[in-house]
């Protein structure tokens, strides 16, 4: 059905970014219902990923919280999460979230994405 569908995508997801870019699936989070039904997915896949969210700073403190929770439980098992945090300068910074690294930006994208 469309769970397998959905499943056999990331999967073939998963593959090309490991092959293209060496990394793993790297999955957005915004705290809500179709981000969870995403991390279900890729989790039901079997496959390696990232889960990344972008604080907008207008999210309702509830999602801030529920975000944290769940990140905190991926981290257990060990999957990478990660938070970008906006400044005041009106540059982003990525931040790994097991390490707490803050990266510039555009460190960041010469880090995902090497080849480009």
């Amino acid at each position: 059905g469309l769970e397998q569908k959905a499943i056999e995508r990331v999967k073939m997801a998963s593959e090309m970014s490991l092959r293209l870019y060496g990394r793993p699936l790297v999955v957005t989070d915004s705290g809500g219902k179709d981000s969870a039904v995403c991390r279900e997915i890729v989790r039901r896949g079997g496959i390696p990923f990232e889960i990344h969210h972008n604080l907008t700073t207008a999210d309702a403190p509830q999602t801030i919280y529920y975000v944290r929770d769940i990140f905190h439980k991926l981290e257990q098992e060990g999957i990478t999460c990660c938070v970008n945090y906006p400044n005041t300068k009106a540059e982003s910074y990525h931040v790994v979230a097991d390490s707490h690294e803050k990266v510039s930006a555009n460190e960041a994208a010469e880090i995902l994405l090497p080849n480009l």
